[in-house]
């Protein structure tokens, strides 16, 4: 990703805590990247604050979590799926549909999205791990998923973070 400043968007003056962070990211060219709660995506530039939203391409303006893949994208997390940005343009990466309606998410939670991103993760391999709010967990690799639901032994399906520890394990 370039060290340039975004040239869609004009650097913010008034950053402060009405935007709700939610997650952050140092990438590899030592930039930082800051998600929000419903403002989209803030990018620190050493010498100034650039707000990426919506208007900009992003999937959603509420980024859950931010990471970063081995040829240096940059993966969002949002309330409405996953969006992928190579430093110019973002592009967004239908989920396969976990479908919850009528089931105790729909009845408990109505308002919540089982599709939403709320925790990504690369592993070693360059594979990308994605937990959502109801669906469980997808594997992304080389443009395919692989589920993972309670159905198949996982104790929620509401994936609130994920981490690759010292052996490989998610």
């Amino acid at each position: 990703l370039a060290r340039t400043d975004p040239p869609s968007s004009e650097a913010v003056t008034d950053i402060n805590s009405r935007h709700g962070f939610a997650s952050g990211l140092l990438d590899k060219d030592g930039v930082l990247w800051f998600g929000t709660l419903g403002s989209g995506v803030f990018r620190y530039s050493g010498s100034a604050f650039y707000q990426l939203t919506a208007r900009d391409g992003l999937c959603n303006d509420k980024v859950h979590d931010i990471v970063q893949d081995q040829e240096g994208a940059l993966w969002f997390g949002t309330a409405k799926g996953l969006c992928r940005y190579d430093g110019r343009a973002f592009t967004s990466i239908p989920l396969p549909f976990k479908d919850t309606t009528g089931g105790w998410l729909d009845e408990m939670y109505p308002m919540i999205d089982p599709n939403a991103v709320h925790a990504l993760e690369v592993d070693t391999n360059g594979d990308l791990w994605i937990g959502t709010a109801g669906g469980g967990i997808s594997r992304y690799d080389d443009g395919r998923f692989t589920g993972f639901t309670s159905g198949e032994g996982l104790s929620d399906d509401n994936i609130t973070a994920l981490l690759q520890d010292r052996t490989g394990n998610i």
